[in-house]
């Protein structure tokens, strides 16, 4: 996941242990990750037009309303090959006056999955 500055001003403060990712068909969610995270939040300073990538994990299974609450995604079916849309989420704490909490929410990305060859 690439966060970008698109501001005027510095920015910095803590973000969230893990971006969470959702994946989806026609504007339904079919997988999500899982809110278990070891990592812990993490500090970041963005100048204005800087980037930094943070790592996500994206797996293409199948998701019911039956499974929420899982321990883990070994029991998913993969998911059928055909036209989905990932988003990421993440929250950063500003270092500024405000202490404030900003959710950082990108556009949906299209994800094609193609049957596996060979």
């Amino acid at each position: 996941v690439c966060i970008t500055n698109t501001g005027e001003d510095p920015v910095s403060g803590l973000l969230s242990a893990t971006p969470a990712i959702t994946l989806a068909s026609q504007g339904v969610t079919v997988w999500h990750t899982s809110v278990r995270s070891d990592r812990g939040p993490q500090a970041i300073a963005l100048d204005p037009g800087e980037s930094r990538t943070v790592d996500a994990e994206l797996r293409a299974l199948d998701c019911t309303t039956g499974d929420e609450g899982r321990g883990g995604d070994e029991d998913l079916d993969p998911l059928r090959p055909g036209e989905y849309a990932v988003s990421a989420v993440l929250d950063i704490t500003l270092d500024d006056d405000s202490a404030a909490r900003v959710p950082l929410v990108s556009e949906p990305e299209p994800l094609r999955l193609i049957e596996p060859t060979g």
